[in-house]
């Protein structure tokens, strides 16, 4: 059972599965974790026009929480991550627009 026969987890690289006789015919996506993987991370299914939208959430929660740490920090650091953060909504909010578009 050489490596290449097995389906590896997404986040980490390990062996997840042996797929050699799996049939992909017709596959469009998959993704698979391995169990350590999986205890700290999902593997979620969403709308292709709302990857954009939970992408820019992502942003706007990784500025939030870069912005409270640098609230403790000099005024140009946390002027700069309010920017970020300001910026974060702004993209946010682009692209919740444009998926109810369509």
């Amino acid at each position: 059972m050489a490596g290449a026969d097995y389906y590896s987890c997404d986040k980490c690289g390990r062996k997840t599965y042996y797929d050699a006789e799996v049939d992909y015919d017709g596959l469009g996506s998959m993704a698979a974790l391995c169990e350590d993987c999986d205890k700290t991370h999902a593997a979620i299914i969403v709308e292709r026009s709302q990857v954009s939208v939970r992408l820019a959430a992502e942003a706007v929660v990784q500025a939030a929480e870069a912005y409270v740490v640098a609230l403790d920090a000099p005024a140009e650091e946390t002027i700069k991550a309010c920017d970020t953060l300001y910026e974060a909504v702004l993209a946010h909010r682009k692209a919740k627009e444009e998926a109810s578009r369509g």
